[in-house]
């Protein structure tokens, strides 16, 4: 299929993860694609994903490098995501996950792109209006209780964490 353009991007087999997306059913993603790096974080790499008609997804993958086998979790993030879909809390839909060695050397997670500011900078941080800073701090909140609020059972998310009470297991 050869899906990708021709800049390489750390980490990735572009082709190869084009041909991937490109290959997901209903996604109708059309080659050739182009991968480039979104924000600064190195928690998990996050990617824009553009296609030739000005499709846009978000790709995820663990940092470059050697990891502790529960750090970085792409598959859990994938799984938590795909249950969190239906409840009050908004996630982007999950469009792809794969751990195929033919695609990739570690886990993806493509995801919808959803439009927003990313703030991975002090300098951005302080060039919001009070005003903006104060609607996304209370927008935080808000989305924090319906965190708190998804039914663990219901969502087969019971078993992500221990339910001892946190300030026991701390001391």
């Amino acid at each position: 299929m050869t899906g990708a353009s021709a800049p390489a991007v750390a980490g990735l087999d572009t082709a190869a993860v084009a041909d991937w997306i490109v290959g997901l059913p209903g996604l109708e993603a059309r080659a050739p694609l182009r991968f480039a790096r979104v924000g600064q974080g190195q928690s998990n790499l996050t990617f824009l994903v553009t296609d030739a008609a000005g499709a846009r997804w978000i790709l995820r993958r663990p940092p470059l490098g050697h990891l502790l086998a529960s750090a970085h979790d792409v598959a859990r993030e994938h799984r938590i995501l795909r249950a969190l879909q239906g409840t009050a809390v908004p996630t982007p839909a999950v469009c792809g996950f794969t751990d195929d060695p033919q695609v990739t050397d570690v886990p993806l997670l493509l995801m919808a792109c959803v439009d927003g500011l990313v703030i991975d900078d002090v300098g951005i941080a302080e060039g919001l209006a009070p005003a903006l800073r104060g609607r996304i701090g209370h927008a935080l909140a808000r989305t924090l209780a319906r965190v708190h609020e998804v039914d663990l059972v219901a969502t087969w998310l019971v078993d992500l964490a221990s339910h001892k009470p946190y300030s026991a297991r701390q001391l």
